[in-house]
């Protein structure tokens, strides 16, 4: 980003680089319940693959 910096233009770069932060903040926020459902996932994978394997050497 350093490259689109112009001194003449340093409140629109600050304002777009900042308007940009701000926006993934709020995705990320946003998303944030979405995203911790992923680790319960992958503890049903985990605990699934342990009773396959339990089960398989009885």
């Amino acid at each position: 980003m350093a490259r689109f910096y112009d001194p003449g233009h340093e409140f629109a770069y600050s304002g777009i680089a900042g308007t940009v932060m701000v926006g993934a903040g709020l995705i990320t926020a946003a998303s944030a319940p979405w995203i911790s459902e992923f680790p319960a996932g992958v503890h049903r994978l985990v605990v699934w693959v342990q009773n396959t394997k339990h089960s398989s050497t009885s």
